[in-house]
């Protein structure tokens, strides 16, 4: 077993450690462009990430960038209402679009020979978006049926809201990306237009394309349709910076549609990019923090796992989730599908002896050198996936990265020891910058 995962380890480590060739252009108008060549089909993605998203929305505003997202598919003079999806599809390719805290994206993926009209179009919605009265109120009505449907008719939903809500009281991350239903109900048409009249401009977006094609045609196709769209003077907001809590914080919620208790433990940790409470980042923290994901909540085999559901039988599922990159600072997620005998107080301790356990006692370099390997393969695969990896380079970059350090990201991982792995979760894992949030089922 050990010889054959030295070879595996070697194989892998050959494979992560090669570039990702890449071709750049910066056009005079700002616009940031990269092409990434893939040749196995003929096809390409044409993903544009503005770096705006719904963190920069001002108090009262808040849906405005999901919103707008929307209003991007109601056409401009060359392109009729709700005929951009459809042209796309005509030409044998499929587009989307997505909001998040940090940024907004666009995508279409076609066939290579249809990408230039597919630039052209994506183009000519950056700076001629036509924007009718009654446009604006069908597709608000439309996001406000979204909210309704994903978050006040979702226990789920209703928990997230008020979990986040709990989790942060001054960062732009406590009002989630859908908006609140007031503040969805009292915007305006001219509310959308101001944002993407301040917003949507060459000089602050990023184009990333993955496909069949060479550099000089990817920046000959690039300057002909991007290459006219006018810059502006583009002013982010600087987002206001969470405080250290004086106190760890605690939330219980009763919800009749619930039929079994969740346990979500949510600790304040750095991303690469962000400290917390604004805090300067030690970069060793983050390799760390995702061989810690992944050695205690992955899968079934897991640290948590054996120790909470197969040996104490207190819960009947348990995950974690780090994801380092976000332009602030990140959380570490413990979730737990708890039995129902169990009770809360003997919940949260038996999980606090388990990662005091692990942090004291666990050292199986074994275990840690299958983690360093799983997480090394997942990158590789993705990368496989043109679509998987347009939406994890383009986050990347979008949140201030670069293709060099992307690379150089999860090979980094290798630094990590049973030593350092202890040290970072003694230090972010026991910390009192955490969240213990409750979801269950209102009393008998």
């Amino acid at each position: 077993m050990k010889q054959l995962l030295t070879i595996l380890m070697l194989v892998l480590s050959f494979n992560a450690n090669a570039k990702t060739e890449h071709t750049k252009i910066t056009l005079e108008n700002g616009l940031q462009a990269y092409l990434i060549e893939d040749h196995r089909q003929p096809i390409a993605i044409n993903m544009l990430w503005y770096k705006v998203g719904s963190a920069d929305e001002e108090q009262g505003k808040s849906g405005l960038a999901h919103l707008l997202e929307h209003l991007m598919f109601k056409g401009t003079d060359n392109i009729p209402p709700q005929e951009f999806s459809k042209i796309v599809a005509r030409l044998g390719g499929v587009d989307n679009a997505s909001t998040s805290f940090d940024y907004t994206n666009y995508y279409q993926m076609i066939n290579t020979k249809n990408l230039s009209k597919a630039m052209s179009m994506e183009a000519d919605r950056m700076e001629n978006l036509k924007l009718s009265e009654e446009d604006f109120q069908t597709e608000r009505d439309v996001v406000i049926q979204e909210r309704q449907q994903r978050i006040d008719n979702s226990p789920w939903g209703r928990f997230y809201e008020k979990v986040m809500n709990k989790l942060y009281s001054k960062s732009p991350y406590k009002i989630i990306t859908t908006g609140t239903i007031e503040d969805l109900n009292n915007l305006t048409r001219q509310d959308s237009i101001d944002w993407y009249d301040t917003y949507y401009a060459p000089n602050n977006s990023i184009l990333l394309v993955i496909g069949d094609l060479k550099p000089e045609e990817f920046k000959k196709l690039v300057k002909e349709n991007y290459g006219k769209t006018k810059t502006k003077q583009v002013h982010h907001k600087t987002w206001p910076i969470e405080p250290r809590y004086k106190e760890e914080k605690d939330l219980l919620v009763k919800d009749k549609q619930v039929k079994s208790p969740t346990y979500y433990k949510i600790f304040r940790v750095p991303s690469l990019f962000a400290g917390i409470a604004g805090e300067r980042v030690e970069e060793n923290d983050i390799y760390n923090l995702i061989i810690l994901s992944q050695l205690l909540g992955s899968s079934n085999t897991s640290y948590l796992y054996e120790k909470l559901v197969l040996n104490q039988e207190m819960a009947n599922s348990v995950s974690t989730d780090y994801s380092p990159v976000g332009r602030t600072e990140a959380t570490f997620d413990f979730y737990l599908q708890v039995k129902d005998d169990v009770s809360i107080s003997s919940m949260e301790k038996a999980l606090e002896f388990a990662l005091n356990s692990f942090i004291n006692e666990f050292n199986d370099q074994e275990k840690l050198d299958i983690a360093k390997t799983n997480i090394k393969a997942s990158q590789i695969y993705a990368k496989d996936d043109a679509m998987a990896f347009a939406r994890s380079m383009g986050k990347f970059l979008s949140a201030g990265g670069s293709i060099e350090q992307y690379d150089a990201f999860f090979n980094k991982i290798d630094a990590v020891t049973l030593e350092s792995l202890k040290k970072t979760a003694k230090k972010h894992l026991q910390s009192d910058q955490v969240l213990d949030a409750w979801l269950v089922p209102e009393d008998k």
